[in-house]
């Protein structure tokens, strides 16, 4: 399982951006993703490799200055049932980049909403919840606090 290949509910087909913008390139929405969503092993794999890559660069010829990135960290909470799930979660989609991140310098969080993960996956924000506008996902000021204690 990786970024943006959540089984039960997957949102991205569903707004209104995204619809646009595939809209825009000729495919479906559910065909559709944004570079952060490119999540195949081979993606992941790059990312990485290209991070190393700069940071080698960098290091070559400025060997003073702290160099590192910045890591999206999905943050995924789990409900009644959904502990194996989240664990598997942060292993393939947060721990290979916060593991590729131990050598730098220094590290950045970038993390904007908690994701609940039930027994079979994926679930929606709970009834009620505030909305972001941009991506429609829970507005949850917490999960910074949160994804900055996990990494």
């Amino acid at each position: 399982m990786h970024r943006g290949e959540f089984p039960s509910v997957n949102v991205m087909p569903t707004l209104p951006w995204v619809i646009t913008a595939a809209k825009a390139f000729g495919v479906s929405p559910d065909r559709f993703r944004p570079h952060w969503y490119a999540s195949s092993p081979g993606d992941i794999n790059l990312q990485i490799q290209s991070h190393h890559l700069a940071k080698d660069a960098i290091k070559s010829a400025r060997g003073e200055l702290p160099v590192g990135w910045t890591v999206l960290i999905d943050y995924f909470e789990p409900e009644e049932g959904g502990e194996k799930l989240t664990k598997k979660y942060f292993e393939e989609i947060v721990d290979v980049f916060l593991d590729a991140s131990r050598n730098d310098d220094i590290l950045g969080i970038q993390s904007y909403s908690r994701l609940r993960v039930g027994p079979n996956g994926m679930l929606r924000p709970p009834p009620g919840s505030d909305l972001t506008e941009a991506y429609g996902s829970e507005f949850y000021p917490e999960v910074l606090e949160k994804s900055i204690r996990y990494a």
